[in-house]
């Protein structure tokens, strides 16, 4: 039985082995399915009802790291609880300058994404990319800070769900 390595799977060579890796497969996909629908799906309704959907690019996209490597989520919890708060740290201050300023939200948001990419925030975490993007444009400095606050609650939410799943999901 020769094995091969194409990413993500393993092809084995023989059918009993192959039906094997197909079934395992599609069990993983099935409860990834099912453990992101159990997160993000109550997030993105309320992030809708916020007016904020677009907020919820950064919170997937760490869904789907997470599900595909929960072992190393739950080990270090912290590193992207960490680049979450240090993207909000980075992109609130330049947001608010496109309230005082002249400048348009989504300058400013592009600009925050920008330094995050540039980072090591961005290599340590890359969907930290999408936490500017996430809010781009508000009345008021107020209503600029209440998004960023929802934001902010609804991400570590779904960080906190994310990371007692883990814990549920052994080996996917």
């Amino acid at each position: 039985m020769t094995r091969v390595r194409w990413w993500p799977f393993r092809q084995e060579s023989d059918t009993e082995s192959g039906r094997a890796a197909t079934t395992t497969v599609v069990a993983t996909t099935g409860v990834r399915l099912l453990a992101a629908s159990v997160v993000l799906v109550p997030s993105a309704v309320l992030l809708v009802r916020l007016g904020e959907p677009f907020a919820m690019s950064a919170m997937a996209s760490t869904a789907a790291i997470v599900l595909h490597s929960p072992n190393r989520y739950r080990r270090r919890p912290a590193v992207i609880a960490i680049c979450y708060a240090v993207g909000l740290a980075l992109t609130v201050p330049i947001s608010l300058t496109a309230v005082f300023t002249p400048m348009s939200g989504l300058v400013a948001s592009t600009i925050a994404a920008v330094l995050i990419v540039a980072s090591p925030l961005g290599r340590v975490h890359p969907p930290t990319a999408c936490i500017p993007l996430a809010i781009t444009t508000a009345p008021s400095a107020g209503v600029l800070l209440n998004g960023w606050l929802a934001f902010a609650a609804v991400a570590a939410a779904v960080l906190v769900g994310l990371w007692l799943l883990t814990f549920t999901l052994r080996r996917i």
